[in-house]
């Protein structure tokens, strides 16, 4: 899951979409991919010990043994750390593919994996999209947001010219859709012929995600008639994102 622009909501979907696709057999993993590692303070209550993502990078961990799991949400994660930073400046020939690599190397343990990336288009990104099969982008209804949209476009053509040609555009996600004109503009011109392919419908700017991330559960686990409505939004896009994978035939429906 990638975005340009930072403050779009990618993690908090990343958490969710990857508690939809878990079940108690299969849990999905979480890949937190961004060294501000927001996902790993949401899933695990707090910052990582190692080893972490930073630490597979760097040789000095196998990928399994940074496997921790997240209770309250029912998916294992991969914890990441600001030494993942380091990552970004990493010049070795062939370091886009560790994360491939070491995925891979997890083999039939999981049916489902989320790369929650960091919002810019560097190295990590480069290296999450090489290990994907594929690819969602989260924007809001926002002029700079959509602008950014071109970016990832563009990025993920040089992907598939160079490195993976099967990678899947599964759409766009439109999170914090407000009831503002700016946004209802915005909205039309994703909508328009010109526009990208969007995932299911809009998910509508709700202080119960915020409510959620803050006590540490999926929004859904708050229940009442209050949050029924975006519970409902998330749930049917994760649940239409698989869909789209099974699909392509890159993973088990």
């Amino acid at each position: 899951m990638v975005a340009q622009k930072g403050g779009v909501g990618t993690t908090t979907l990343a958490a969710h979409i990857a508690a939809r696709w878990s079940t108690a057999a299969w849990p999905a993993l979480l890949v937190d991919a961004d060294p501000q590692a927001s996902a790993t303070r949401i899933l695990l209550g707090g910052d990582a010990e190692p080893p972490t993502l930073a630490d597979v990078w760097a040789g000095a961990s196998l990928l399994a043994a940074a496997i921790r799991p997240a209770l309250e949400w029912g998916v294992h994660v991969i914890p990441s750390a600001l030494a993942l930073a380091n990552a970004e400046r990493d010049l070795r020939p062939g370091a886009e593919w560790t994360m491939s690599r070491e995925l891979a190397g997890l083999g039939d343990r999981y049916r489902w994996a989320v790369v929650d990336c960091p919002p810019n288009l560097g190295r990590l990104v480069l290296a999450a999209l090489v290990a994907a099969d594929g690819v969602v982008t989260v924007t809001e209804p926002s002029l700079p947001s959509l602008a950014s949209l071109e970016d990832v476009a563009r990025t993920l053509a040089i992907v598939r010219q160079h490195y993976r040609p099967e990678l899947a555009d599964l759409g766009v996600i439109v999170n914090r859709a407000g009831r503002t004109r700016e946004s209802a503009d915005r909205l039309a011109e994703l909508r328009g012929p010109s526009g990208p392919a969007l995932v299911g419908v809009p998910i509508p700017e709700h202080a119960a995600l915020a409510a959620a991330i803050g006590v540490g559960v999926p929004v859904w686990e708050l229940g009442g008639p209050a949050v029924a409505s975006v519970s409902a939004t998330i749930a049917s896009l994760a649940d239409l994102l698989r869909r789209r994978l099974a699909a392509i035939g890159r993973a088990k429906p």
